[in-house]
Formats: C-alpha cells, sequence, structure tokens
C-alpha cells in the first residue's frame, strides 16, 4: 500500500483481546499468543484474532475467520485494516457491535504498539457494515475504563512447592482488588486484597498465596464483585491452578 509504513515484527507472541463470555457489558481481557504465520506483529496479531479461540474457556470472540488474507497497515496517521469477507456475519444490537469492533481495535493498536486511528476495511471496501452497522471512517481505542476488564490475571505460576503467586492488571475505586480461591468443592480456601490501579487508572498486581497440594479454582475482582450483588459492570476474572 502506497505510504505504508513498517511495523514491528519479529515478536513470539503477539496479544490479542477477546470478550468476557457471560458478561454484559462484554469487558475485553488480554492474552499472548503465539505469533505464527507470516507479516509483522499487527499482521499476525490479527490473524490470531480472526476465527481464534482464547486459552481461557471464560472469554469468547465475536470475529470469524472470513474468507480470503488480511492485512494491517501504517498509512500516514492511522491504521488501515483490511478485513477478509464474512469475518463479521449477522447482527448484533449497537452497544455489542461496538464491542466487537473495539476487540479489533484493541488488538491491532497493542501489537502494533501505536495507539492510533483505525481504518477499517472488508474485501476492499471502506466503511464496511459488519454485525449489521455501519463502520465510522476511523475508530479509536476507548478509553480503557470504559472497555477493559477491572481486573483480569495474567499469569499464575506454581513453580514454587506450596504456594502460587498471582500476577495480573486491574483498577478499582480505592485501588484495591479482592481474591478469594476456591477448592473443587466450591469452599473458601482463601481470600485477601491486593493493590491495583485506583479510580480508573490500571496497574499491575502481584500476590503470592499459600495453599495446600491440590487443585484450585481462583477469583480476583473489585470488591463490588464479591458482595453478593455483583451485576453487570463488575465481574472477576478466574483461572484453575494446580498446587503440588
Amino acid at each position: 500500500m502506497a505510504g505504508a509504513v513498517a511495523l514491528p515484527s519479529g515478536s513470539a507472541t503477539v496479544p490479542v483481546y477477546w470478550q468476557a463470555g457471560e458478561s454484559v457489558p462484554a469487558w475485553l481481557f488480554r492474552e499472548f499468543v503465539a505469533a505464527d504465520g507470516e507479516g509483522d506483529d499487527a499482521d499476525r496479531a490479527l490473524a490470531a484474532l480472526l476465527g481464534g479461540f482464547p486459552s481461557d474457556f471464560d472469554y469468547q470472540n465475536a470475529w470469524y475467520a472470513g474468507t480470503g488474507p488480511s492485512n494491517v497497515s501504517r498509512v500516514g496517521d492511522r491504521l488501515v485494516v483490511d478485513l477478509p469477507a464474512g469475518v463479521a456475519p449477522g447482527s448484533k444490537d449497537a452497544a455489542d457491535a461496538a464491542w466487537a469492533v473495539q476487540q479489533l481495535v484493541h488488538t491491532v493498536t497493542a501489537a502494533a504498539g501505536e495507539d492510533l486511528p483505525v481504518e477499517i476495511r472488508e474485501a476492499g471496501e471502506a466503511r464496511p457494515v459488519l454485525f449489521g452497522h455501519a463502520v465510522p471512517e476511523t475508530v479509536s481505542r476507548a478509553p480503557q475504563v470504559d472497555v477493559q476488564a477491572p481486573a483480569w490475571i495474567t499469569s499464575t505460576n506454581t513453580a514454587t512447592p506450596r504456594q502460587v503467586v498471582v500476577e495480573g492488571v486491574g483498577s478499582a475505586p480505592e485501588g484495591m482488588l479482592l481474591y478469594r480461591v476456591t477448592d473443587w468443592a466450591g469452599h473458601d480456601v482463601a481470600r485477601g486484597s491486593v493493590q491495583a490501579g485506583a479510580n480508573g487508572v490500571f496497574a499491575e498486581f502481584s500476590v503470592t498465596i499459600p495453599l495446600p497440594a491440590g487443585e484450585y479454582e481462583i477469583e480476583v475482582g473489585r470488591p463490588d464483585a464479591f458482595d453478593g450483588e455483583a451485576g453487570p459492570g463488575s465481574p472477576f476474572d478466574t483461572k484453575v491452578v494446580a498446587i503440588r
């Protein structure tokens, strides 16, 4: 494409954003996936997104594989995403369609390493109709606090016996996230809090939790996700671990 600027390449893994599977709104969660195939990092992230599957079964993907190649280019002050036909079939309501577009925009901008407006094309057509809705000329990343899950777990390290180190990203009104560990019978084994970002500012967190040998589910979320009345907007992230 004329005027295109080279994008970063060579990463072993690329960031891909998924949607919360059973949440309204469909908060975005990021995973790093193996950077297979050819092209730069943004191309490979887009290829992993289209028709891809998250490793966490609690997440879901709005996008289909489509028919034909995909491509991401930086042209002037924007990223141009060329999608194959058939990646966004059917019809969603306007809010769900917007969440799906943000999933794509977050993925390609993260992999490209530039927070630029994104021009989306489908089968060469500018301003296409995706999920039943016309897409604007360009779409920018929505503010983190509006689309990013309030808490997500990025790793669970069980290399040291009898403990797990839980790391992630999150934001809470006072900067304090809560965690809960349950066994396979659903009984609480551990509870506590961990400092993250505050008041819409996201920051990394890390907490070491001593546990006896066994298999557990770990939940991390904002305090309102644990108050028994956690309705829409207050999800928590979960991961399953095995402790030696």
